[in-house]
């Protein structure tokens, strides 16, 4: 916990963000979509605001891993994917489809502020 917040201290703060997709509202960590509130676990936020203070900038699972939890994922990935999996599903129009958080095979998890369908 003392390393998270270590960690937290040392990125800038999002105190709110829209794209196409969303609204982040950092106070509450919910997203506006579609007019709609949606809570975002504690993982999913920090998940989603180290894509935004990097947009179009590629990290792989054990990258991500190593920034959100401060420590190696020791190849266990599936976390990452099970978090990134979650914040689809209330960010994206069709989770199945996503355009704005996107996995480029032997690159890692691009986010994508204004939609692509291609990387």
């Amino acid at each position: 916990n003392i390393r998270r917040v270590q960690m937290d201290a040392a990125e800038p703060s999002v105190s709110g963000y829209h794209c196409a997709a969303f609204t982040l509202d950092s106070n509450s960590h919910c997203v506006e979509k579609d007019g709609r509130s949606i809570h975002l676990a504690d993982m999913e936020y920090r998940i989603l605001t180290l894509f935004i203070r990097h947009p179009n900038t590629f990290f792989t699972a054990n990258e991500l891993y190593r920034k959100i939890w401060g420590k190696e994922s020791l190849g266990d990935v599936r976390t990452v994917q099970v978090h990134i999996h979650n914040l689809r599903s209330k960010i994206e129009p069709d989770p199945a489809k996503p355009i704005y958080l996107k996995n480029v095979w032997g690159k890692g998890y691009i986010f994508r502020p204004e939609g692509e369908t291609e990387a």
